[in-house]
């Protein structure tokens, strides 16, 4: 076997980051988290900011604690 042949098949043996990214997901930064929280609370105009900022609080320790596996 050619030296460029066994290059090729060993690169092809390789998994890519692309593969290994979806086999394992990464988790959404706390960041995003926060975000997702205040968007699912944002319309709903009934409740005061302080109301929502309590309902965005607990949605944030929740997905938090669950990104943890807790």
């Amino acid at each position: 076997m050619t030296r460029a042949a066994t290059l090729v098949l060993s690169l092809s043996l390789v998994p890519t980051a692309a593969h290994a990214q979806r086999e394992a997901p990464t988790p959404p930064s706390p960041e995003n988290v926060k975000a997702q929280c205040w968007m699912k609370y944002d319309k709903e105009r009934k409740l005061t900011l302080d109301q929502r900022l309590a309902l965005v609080e607990k949605c944030v320790q929740q997905g938090l604690s669950e990104q943890l596996g807790r």
